[in-house]
């Protein structure tokens, strides 16, 4: 075990190592509890060859990291000067690049690829939406919601483009998860039990290079069920309970949805079921299917309650931002 030391202050977190060995986290850089943040000034760092680089902040005195790829590019969220607002950061070797907003005050870039395309949400004019959106060569994209919501939140890219996140209403009710690729979104509740959800909070949903999605699932009865979903493509031949019918390979198809959801291996009875009023009801949208892996088969695991933030409010300003846990189920 090594540590890794601090940036002068009393604490430091490791979050992110990518396959170079390249380390990121923030750390307090003082003791001296700030009377606007209500803590000591905070800066994310990347730390390798032994040194703690401080990648420092947009003029606020706190920053904190969301993602790491392995080009040594780091992303996340940073105040600005007067610690009043915050916006998405971009780290790529020399300083941190502000990616700006959608016309309002704040912002946080939640994932990043080995290609530099970023992901997160950022507010619209007047603060009246938080959206999801994805930051390439130099320009950020809306990508908008699913049918029926106004708000929406991006967290992971994998190295196809291919985006997972969440949409809901910005006044509170139902959270679909999504995945959006070649600019549709489609509601990951198309493959879901009547009556039950794919869904998440914080930041726990997550897609690999291959495709596979996994995530949340709410029961009828509120308990929580991890899940995968496997893309019942050319990249995944020979899948027991796949239906390659909907698949295509000369064209993307456009067609509803077919899973065999497997057999549950375990009910896990969380002690607080704090979306149990709001997601248990929620219909499915309509949205047209228009992705490679639109025929997914469904897995159920062993899932735990994380006590995850609900993202149905957009943080108030100065707030002290950290990253929600979550638990990814391996299979």
């Amino acid at each position: 075990m090594q540590d890794l030391g601090t940036l002068g202050g009393p604490e430091a977190w490791a979050l992110f190592v990518n396959e170079r060995g390249q380390v990121a986290g923030f750390s307090m850089t003082n003791a001296t509890v700030n009377p606007t943040t209500g803590s000591p000034t905070t800066d994310p760092f990347l730390w390798e060859h032994g040194s703690m680089l401080d990648l420092g902040t947009l003029g606020g005195t706190y920053g904190w990291p969301y993602g790491l790829n392995n080009r040594g590019q780091v992303v996340g969220t940073s105040n600005l000067a007067g610690d009043l607002t915050f916006h998405p950061f971009l780290w790529k070797g020399r300083s941190l690049l502000d990616l700006g907003t959608l016309g309002g005050s704040f912002g946080i870039a939640e994932g990043i690829n080995d290609s530099g395309e970023v992901v997160g949400w950022a507010t619209n004019e007047n603060d009246q939406a938080s959206l999801a959106f994805l930051w390439k060569d130099g320009v950020m994209t809306n990508l908008g919601t699913l049918n029926g919501d106004d708000c929406s939140l991006a967290f992971h890219i994998n190295s196809k483009g291919q985006i997972v996140g969440i949409s809901f209403p910005c006044t509170g009710g139902p959270v679909h998860g999504f995945l959006w690729q070649n600019g549709v979104m489609t509601d990951l509740n198309a493959f879901a039990h009547p009556g039950s959800n794919l869904t998440t909070w914080g930041d726990g949903i997550f897609i690999n290079d291959r495709g596979e999605i996994a995530g949340v699932r709410v029961l009828p009865d509120g308990d929580l069920h991890a899940f995968l979903l496997v893309p019942c493509d050319e990249d995944h031949p020979d899948i027991e309970d796949c239906d390659y019918r909907l698949y295509d390979s000369g064209a993307v198809a456009n067609a509803a949805a077919s899973i065999r959801v497997a057999e549950s291996l375990a009910t896990i009875s969380p002690t607080s079921k704090p979306v149990a009023s709001r997601s248990k009801s929620s219909s499915t949208s309509q949205s047209s299917l228009n992705c490679s892996a639109s025929n997914f088969l469904s897995h159920e695991g062993r899932g735990v309650n994380p006590m995850l933030m609900p993202p149905s409010s957009i943080p108030p300003p100065h707030a002290v931002i950290s990253p929600s846990p979550g638990f990814l189920p391996l299979r």
